[in-house]
């Protein structure tokens, strides 16, 4: 294998590596409410099983706290969103208590509309996140948000 194929073959491995994600969209469990000009939705989240997410603001050391931000399509906008229903435990980091996430999680989020975007609209975000195990931390990760209605 000539010089050139091995740079091509590791871009190629490079540009189409799959990163694992730790967290998932429980799309059954989406829950979305309509009235009065505004759009309530509900977005279950998963963290797989024997791994933790980093806490919203209380991070230690070189963690990387998680958040999101979202963008409504034309004719809405974000008024208020909130994580809910989270499930804290606390680790003992070197000297220092950790509260980090895990299981499940719910975002809430409060969309104002034009009457003509009410039913036809959508709301995209970017969860970001790092995950950790009893062993190791990994690369913080994004996990896209996409919510159509």
């Amino acid at each position: 294998m000539n010089c050139y194929s091995l740079i091509c073959f590791l871009l190629m491995n490079v540009i189409f590596l799959q990163e694992k994600q730790f967290v998932s969209i429980v799309e059954e469990g989406i829950d979305i409410r309509k009235g009065h000009g505004l759009v309530e939705i509900l977005i279950p989240f998963k963290i797989q099983d024997g791994y933790h997410i980093q806490d919203l603001f209380d991070t230690k050391d070189e963690l990387i706290p998680t958040e999101i931000k979202f963008k409504a399509s034309h004719g809405c906008e974000v008024v208020q969103y909130k994580f809910v229903n989270l499930h804290y435990n606390t680790l003992q980091i070197n000297e220092f208590e950790h509260r980090v996430i895990s299981g499940v999680m719910e975002i809430s989020v409060v969309l104002k509309c034009e009457n003509s975007a009410i039913n036809s609209g959508s709301l995209q975000g970017v969860l970001k996140y790092q995950t950790c195990n009893n062993r190791q931390c990994f690369f913080p990760r994004t996990l896209d948000v996409k919510v159509d209605f």
